[in-house]
């Protein structure tokens, strides 16, 4: 389940990885509605207390899953800019073929 080390940011990501590490899918369906209601529960004002948790989780989360950032997301195209916004193509992107149209 939800791991009690990230009470506030990277609880989902780090579950979705704990269930590919255990050789499970994430699977997405158009059938199913999630809502998600952001700082519903913990409010938005960034109070010390509240960065100092945010910086542990995020330090804790780079640690955890260091080999994802470093080999990098297995399902994300490589065609793809990791450094651009909006799914951009990368210029040197070495699966881009021209071809007529």
């Amino acid at each position: 389940g939800m791991d009690e080390a990230f009470p506030l940011d990277c609880n989902d990501a780090d579950f979705c990885l704990k269930i590919r590490a255990r050789g499970y899918l994430n699977v997405w369906t158009p059938l199913a509605e999630l809502y998600h209601f952001e700082s519903l529960t913990r409010g938005t004002a960034p109070t010390a207390e509240r960065l100092a948790i945010l910086q542990a989780a995020g330090q804790l989360f780079q640690e955890r899953w260091a080999g994802i950032f470093r080999d990098g997301d297995p399902y994300y195209n490589p065609n793809l800019s990791l450094l651009a916004g909006g799914y951009q193509l990368r210029p040197d992107a070495p699966h881009i073929h021209s071809r007529a149209a």
